[in-house]
């Protein structure tokens, strides 16, 4: 047997006999550190009383402090246990970016391959004066420039509910908003096609094949056509679009403008055969997965 004796702080002695049992070395050390800390004040009671006592008044603080007050809205501590964190907190990252900026964005620039600048978006856009009659749209894809507001009218996710626009990429909304503008619009999306208004006059694009944005891919694609002229329309990072080494002319102007947020564009013109081999690639990949 083991015979177990606890003395208190309070001079008590407790007397513990475990008969007929086989104990290990360990167990009996744990046994008796462990009959030591209930029977013995290691921790005063009023410690206890008085840490939560101090949780609750700091959580006081931090209600009534005005420097943490927005329109008369106060912050709330909801938990005690978080202040003794805020000490140790340097840095916070966060991907709540709709929070912070209330989904307020705005296209501000562009930059098209073989300028040595940024282009103001409302000079550009303003400068659009190509498309005046039928004859024009028939050539679309001719001009990078027309190519490009193909891309943010085209290639999106964005659907029209009851007159608005409605999607998950505030990137993509906010787009399509800046150019409405200057009357350049979609009206209407569906598997098949994509209805949009350029300077007023309707027309619907046909969507081939497209491939939706995943964090994996860090683009959108699309195959479109129109009056029988066919196109790969490419969106994404400039980390998963650009060549480092054959593009490094534009990279080092994206650098230049790290205040913003960036988003790549770029076509490529394809003739029929090549957009329905592609297409049934798609499909082969989609029904294999």
């Amino acid at each position: 047997g083991v015979i177990i004796i606890v003395r208190t702080t309070l001079g008590a002695i407790h007397l513990y006999i475990y008969d007929g049992m086989n104990y290990t070395f360990g167990e009996i050390v744990k046994l008796l550190f462990s009959n030591y800390i209930i029977f013995s004040y290691l921790i005063p009671l009023s410690l206890y009383v008085m840490i939560e006592l101090s949780r609750f008044i700091h959580s006081l603080y931090i209600k009534y402090d005005r420097s943490l007050k927005k329109e008369e809205i106060g912050s709330i501590c909801r938990n005690s246990n978080v202040i003794e964190d805020l000490r140790i907190i340097d840095y916070i990252l966060s991907d709540k970016t709709g929070t912070i900026t209330k989904n307020s964005m705005t296209l501000k620039e562009i930059h098209l391959k073989g300028e040595d600048r940024l282009i103001d978006i409302d000079k550009f856009l303003s400068d659009m004066e190509r498309w005046k009659n039928e004859n024009d749209l028939n050539e679309l894809f001719k001009d990078e420039k027309e190519i490009f507001i193909l891309n943010l009218l085209t290639c999106n996710s964005v659907e029209v509910i009851d007159g608005k626009l409605e999607g998950f990429s505030q990137d993509e909304l906010f787009f399509l908003k800046s150019i409405k503008r200057y009357r350049y619009e979609l009206i209407e999306r569906d598997e098949k096609f994509v209805k949009i208004s350029i300077k007023g006059q309707v027309i619907n694009i046909y969507i081939v094949v497209e491939l939706e944005f995943t964090s994996k891919r860090q683009s959108m694609s699309s195959i479109i056509e129109y009056n029988g002229i066919y196109m790969m329309l490419f969106k994404g990072s400039d980390q998963k679009l650009l060549n480092k080494e054959k593009e490094k002319d534009i990279l080092k102007i994206l650098n230049k403008a790290t205040e913003y947020k960036s988003l790549v564009m770029k076509y490529k013109s394809i003739n029929e055969e090549e957009a329905m081999y592609l297409k049934r690639r798609v499909e082969e990949t989609n029904e294999e997965n």
